[in-house]
């Protein structure tokens, strides 16, 4: 009789281990699906920002573009300008012109880099 209550008492135990692990193991699977879940919405959206932000750079890629070729058409108004000035402001207006190509070539080669 002592030695059924030990064995009782051992499958007991080993009962109660077992549906421990298994509910270990199944909030572990749980919390694995929630993770992956979680990390390609991430990724999606990441994808989903990234396209916008291509977009955003080609428009306004294009933008500036057609802002140049409008500037181009203008241009000849400074030049005959820069002609009638005396040599500082002939300078001063250079060197603006100088920086203004500058700041328009910059954003350029870096959007075709995208």
């Amino acid at each position: 009789m002592a030695e059924h209550k030990v064995n009782d008492a051992t499958w007991n135990i080993v009962k109660t281990a077992r549906e421990t692990n298994q509910a270990i193991t199944e909030s572990a699977v749980a919390a694995y699906e929630r993770n992956i879940a979680f990390a390609q919405n991430t990724f999606e959206n990441g994808v989903e920002v990234l396209k916008s932000h291509a977009e955003s750079a080609r428009t306004l890629w294009h933008e500036q573009a057609e802002q140049v070729q409008q500037r181009q058409s203008s241009d000849w108004q400074p030049f005959s300008t820069v002609l009638l000035l005396p040599r500082n402001s002939t300078c001063a207006m250079l060197r603006a012109l100088s920086r203004t190509a500058q700041r328009f070539s910059r954003p350029m080669s870096a959007a075709l880099v995208i």
